[in-house]
């Protein structure tokens, strides 16, 4: 039986006698504002609703191991038959305790096991020991999930290799023209950027990359110079055909 007066005690029970813990809640919505009043039973199962306007409430029982009791109308000073009911499954009982409570039963990973933090001394440890060895690379890339598989480095090294052979057949085959040997040098570093790209990437190590800059560096400023030269030669040759640039006039 319970009380739920403006001062007033009452108990909760249930199948297994009093309910110690729980919590009783009044709800109404005839004040201005909706009111929720709760108070939790001590160990005898007593409880006490004090400062309840006058209103028509319904109060039920909620609790770990319980489920929402049907819910009882009443006023205050009123006597009300409060029955908790206790929970059919676990998974109904489930659903009272909060996310803390589920929280505080995940069980932190063992310090062998714990995966390093970015910016770790150990994540830094083990990037070394995967840059010093390209096949660790490979394969902990390739176990990522959804990630699409990598292209394979001979298909670089083929594609550097090819545009290296036409930069040679360029320089071999072509003995007029001075842009097309130019074109032809500058596929021959080209060739040789991609090689240098490729191995940095499966191997880990960025020095490949910068030495990718400073060969652009130098094609770019080949490239300007033999073009600056071509200029000058053709005003004075009207040609740009190397063969007939045989001698140099000052």
């Amino acid at each position: 039986m319970a009380n739920v007066p403006t001062s007033d005690t009452g108990t909760a029970t249930s199948g297994n006698g009093s309910e110690a813990g729980v919590w009783v809640i009044a709800e109404t919505d005839d004040t201005p504002t909706k009111l929720v009043k709760i108070v939790v039973t001590d160990d005898d199962g007593r409880y006490l609703l004090p400062e309840l306007p006058d209103a028509n409430y319904d109060v039920w029982v909620r609790g770990y191991g319980l489920v929402d009791s049907p819910t009882v109308t009443g006023r205050p000073g009123q006597e009300l038959a409060l029955r908790a009911v206790l929970a059919p499954t676990p998974r109904d009982a489930a659903k009272i305790y909060p996310a803390n409570y589920w929280y505080s039963l995940i069980e932190p990973p063992a310090p062998d096991d714990a995966l390093p933090v970015a910016g770790s001394a150990g994540s830094r440890d083990q990037g070394r020991k995967a840059a010093r060895d390209p096949n660790a690379v490979r394969i902990a890339q390739q176990k990522k999930p959804g990630r699409s598989v990598l292209i394979p480095l001979s298909h670089y090294l083929v594609l550097g290799a090819i545009l290296f052979s036409i930069g040679v057949v360029g320089i071999f085959l072509n003995r007029k023209n001075l842009v097309v040997l130019l074109m032809a040098i500058e596929l021959l570093l080209l060739a040789a950027n991609m090689n240098f790209i490729a191995f940095s990437h499966y191997l880990g190590d960025l020095a490949g990359q910068v030495f990718v800059f400073f060969i652009l560096t130098v094609a770019a400023a080949g490239s300007a110079i033999g073009l600056a030269i071509l200029i000058v030669v053709f005003r004075s040759r009207r040609t740009i055909n190397v063969q007939d640039l045989n001698r140099l006039q000052g």
